[in-house]
């Protein structure tokens, strides 16, 4: 008796005659629905194309747009000359003022004299002593109308620079086209990391389960910490500014958990933060020689985020609002495993909300900011080479410093 080969039957209509198998779904098909089944597969394809071609006009587009950077000299070209212009006019005014005042005076005495000589030629009381003094002063103030102004002089003022250098920086030693898509292939799992505040000093209040400390005592610094010490991972802390009635400046950053606790412990030798953006201090040292203890770029209600990088030994200083970054290097030599989050009040009132600490174990990543990271930053050097604040603009801005 003769056997019958048992048959798949079609996915599609369920038929056992004629069955072609798609090596690509491993599905199998009669005649009829293979055909259809290849111009399903034509259609998908269609459809990638078509999104293809999208994305290439998207590339152009971008090309054709301008460029961020381009826009932030274009912005301080303007700002320069509008300086410039500003100096230049005060500088005139105050020129023409002292012109003035000193034509007065020159006038004035020439009218003493006048009234002298008038005097003298009514009554015809003068002689030679006279005449020759009369000469002698017209023709000093005369000297004086024309020499003196030449004598004031104006110079640049080297220690304060009226326009500062550009400087285009590219972190192309640490960012590549492979890190690029590092970064958007890394997805990390976060955590909670269970941190809270914990201590501080004299001075400050912590409350709210760890989640809220207030300055609590009249203008002083106060050294806040958090509980746990970081040897590993990245951790990232949000926390809100909810009072700051005076504007005196606060400090987000790390110490080692090994350092004692001071009043002014952005001093401390492991100290590593921002008292405001651009504003930092590296093994507790402050490195653009400010003196003034004001926000400059923070106000009340901003949202810090400080992303703790253990891995690859930095810190990242983010405010959100102001879409703002800055990353720095620590020196693992001032600054030795644990970390531990680190703040100091200042002001009276001032009060600090955690609204989030989470971890992760994976590898770090650089913040992203509306979905890119940017990797190239404007600095403004003076003629003294030292780096200043740039003038605020709304593009978003990461800046590498390292220790």
């Amino acid at each position: 008796m003769a056997s019958v080969t048992s048959k798949t039957p079609c996915v599609t209509c369920g038929k056992g005659a004629g069955l072609f198998k798609c090596e690509g779904c491993t599905q199998t098909f009669c005649t009829k629905h293979v055909a259809e089944h290849r111009q399903t597969l034509h259609h998908q394809l269609d459809e990638i194309i078509v999104k293809h071609d999208s994305l290439q006009e998207k590339i152009i587009e971008n090309k054709d747009q301008s460029n961020p950077l381009i826009k932030y000299v274009d912005e301080w070209e303007q700002k320069s000359i509008v300086k410039i212009q500003q100096m230049a006019e005060e500088t005139r005014q105050k020129v023409v003022k002292l012109s003035d005042i000193h034509k007065r005076t020159v006038s004035k005495e020439l009218n003493l004299l006048t009234e002298q000589i008038k005097k003298a030629r009514e009554e015809d009381d003068f002689i030679e002593t006279d005449l020759i003094y009369w000469i002698s002063t017209l023709n000093r103030m005369r000297d004086e109308l024309i020499t003196v102004p030449l004598s004031n002089n104006i110079k640049e003022d080297q220690s304060a620079p009226l326009i500062y250098q550009l400087k285009l920086t590219t972190t192309s030693s640490e960012f590549d086209d492979k890190s690029m898509f590092q970064y958007r292939q890394a997805h990390l799992q976060t955590t909670t990391s269970g941190d809270i505040l914990e201590r501080c000093l004299d001075g400050a209040k912590i409350g709210d389960n760890g989640q809220l400390v207030e300055h609590s005592d009249w203008d002083c610094p106060v050294e806040v910490r958090g509980k746990v010490g970081y040897t590993s991972g990245t951790h990232r802390f949000r926390l809100q500014i909810e009072k700051n009635p005076r504007g005196t400046w606060i400090f987000f950053g790390i110490i080692s958990k090994t350092q004692l606790m001071t009043k002014c412990s952005y001093e401390s030798s492991s100290a590593y933060g921002w008292a405001d953006y651009d504003d930092y201090f590296l093994g507790g040292v402050r490195q653009n020689n400010q003196n003034t203890g004001q926000f400059y770029d923070t106000v009340e209600s901003d949202i810090i985020t400080l992303i703790v990088d253990c891995t690859n030994r930095k810190i990242c200083y983010v405010n959100e609002k102001r879409q703002k970054s800055q990353q720095l290097d620590i020196n693992i030599n001032k600054c030795p495993f644990p970390w531990q989050l680190h703040i100091n009040l200042y002001g009276t009132g001032d009060r600090v909300r955690l609204l989030s600490a989470t971890s992760s174990l994976g590898q770090a990543l650089v913040p992203e900011i509306h979905g890119m990271p940017k990797l190239d930053a404007i600095y403004i050097f003076g003629a003294n080479k030292q780096r200043h604040q740039e003038w605020a603009g709304n593009w978003p801005k990461i800046k590498g410093v390292h220790t």
